[in-house]
């Protein structure tokens, strides 16, 4: 009987061992917590965007029929693109081929001028053109300004501006209104107006359209518009700049960030760390490397850069939609964004193509020579298909905080202090800007609101708002 017993355990013990050498045949062990990410899908740490999401305006001018103008206040310039003007601009532009007939311009009745950065491609629009548009193609990355005109009778037309001067005018017929329906809804939603004021009459002269649910104590009409001071200006730079006319008083705000481990950045990109040899340098900087491609980090700013050469074969230079798409999605996959970024520029170089995307504050753009840019930056470089550099600062923002505000001044008291510094400036450009501060804690940018001002001879100046005291009645 007690054979029996011990012959049952055995088998019982044989048959368990069986069993757990399959479970390990069959099932790997778990990787440490030093090796799981190599093997999973490229690391994001921000927001995931898509290409639509970063082409925005600068600016958009309404007029009503009385002929009052303003400005869209920054604040609410974004959404009112989004759900008013953006899907009917790509459905124009699609179709600018139908929309050959010339017409006046005092034969429709102004609403809308749309301002983009300087040089930015605006190819997203035609995803529903015809393929065969090459040149028209070619024509929209030097688009400079859109400006949309139109009345319920009439239909759209649209007025395109490219770098070089020319212009281009299309006209959208009776079968195309139902395209003016969606841009005519009344704005109460976006009545937050600023009244602007210009110092060039080209300036003026360009401006347009606010549907009649704008009340005239908002803005200005074309007549009292402040000339006094246009020779102060140069009207060939000023036909593009609206400024408020009653200095805005704006927030300062506190920018906190965390640092992106190196490692973490370097696995993102290259996947498996164990094929890269790893350096650091005397000056701090921290470089992988697998011989053919790089990732240095440097700098108390954490700037990447990361270099792949293109590959042999390829194009050189690709489709503009597809350059920014491709753009996108690899910020995307590596790092991803603070979600407030823009495209700013798209630039055809000899070696390739580089695209750079910036930050805006409550639709406001940031100081060029702002000291924190580089945490607000970024930039990709493609050739062909290839993505051959990628520029950011490995810090990941977690909190924007107001920090009190500042009074701007006024146009007048800018150009008193211009030539109390300087003998017969001349201003080519005035923006509202935001600069970035480094603070003494590592990771926290201040972000301080003023004018920036661009002088004819390449200076550039920014003079911050006045701080107000909150607790004053």
């Amino acid at each position: 009987m007690l054979m029996r017993i011990k012959s049952a355990l055995l088998v019982m013990l044989i048959a368990i061992s069986v069993v757990l050498s399959a479970f390990l045949w069959v099932v790997p062990p778990p990787l440490n917590d030093g090796e799981s990410t190599r093997y999973k899908t490229p690391i994001t740490f921000g927001k995931t965007l898509q290409l639509t999401d970063l082409i925005i305006p600068e600016k958009i001018i309404v007029k009503n029929k009385d002929g009052y103008m303003a400005i869209l206040d920054p604040a609410y310039l974004e959404p009112f693109w989004r759900e008013q003007l953006a899907g009917t601009l790509r459905g124009i532009i699609a179709n600018m081929r139908e929309m050959s007939e010339r017409i006046s311009e005092d034969t429709v009745q102004e609403r809308y001028v749309v301002f983009f950065s300087k040089g930015v491609d605006l190819s997203y629009m035609m995803e529903q053109a015809d393929t065969k548009q090459e040149d028209l193609r070619g024509m929209l990355e030097q688009i400079e300004l859109i400006k949309v005109e139109g009345d319920l009778e009439k239909g759209i037309l649209v007025h395109i501006t490219f770098e070089d001067g020319r212009h281009w005018e299309g006209w959208a017929g009776d079968e195309r209104r139902a395209l003016w329906l969606k841009l005519v809804p009344p704005l109460s939603r976006w009545i937050a107006l600023t009244p602007f004021s210009s110092l060039s009459s080209a300036a003026v002269s360009d401006h347009p359209p606010l549907p009649d649910t704008v009340d005239s104590e908002n803005s200005r009409p074309e007549e009292d518009m402040n000339m006094e001071n246009k020779q102060f200006m140069d009207d060939r730079a000023w036909s593009n700049e609206l400024l408020p006319e009653k200095p805005p008083e704006l927030p300062v705000y506190v920018d906190r960030f965390v640092p992106i481990s190196t490692d973490d950045a370097a696995e993102a990109l290259f996947l498996d760390l164990s094929t890269m040899r790893q350096v650091k340098e005397r000056d701090g900087a921290h470089i992988f490397s697998d011989g053919v491609r790089s990732l240095k980090v440097r700098g108390d700013a954490r700037l990447m850069r990361y270099f792949s050469p293109p590959l042999p074969q390829g194009r050189e230079i690709g489709e503009a939609v597809d350059t920014l798409t491709r753009a996108v999605a690899f910020v995307n996959r590596h790092a991803g964004w603070n979600g407030d970024e823009r495209l700013i520029a798209r630039t055809i170089r000899e070696q390739g193509e580089q695209v750079v995307f910036q930050s805006v504050v409550d639709g406001y753009p940031l100081y060029a020579d702002g000291e924190a840019l580089p945490y607000y930056t970024l930039q990709v470089e493609l050739k062909g298909e290839d993505v051959i550099a990628y520029e950011r600062t490995l810090w990941r923002r977690i909190s924007r905080d107001g920090d009190g505000r500042v009074q701007l001044m006024t146009l007048d008291e800018l150009q008193e202090t211009l030539r109390s510094r300087m003998e017969n400036p001349t201003v080519v450009r005035v923006t509202i800007s935001y600069r970035t501060a480094l603070t003494k804690t590592a990771g926290v940018i201040r972000l301080v609101p003023g004018y920036a001002v661009a002088l004819a001879d390449g200076e550039n100046f920014f003079f911050p708002g006045e701080t107000v005291d909150e607790a004053a009645p």
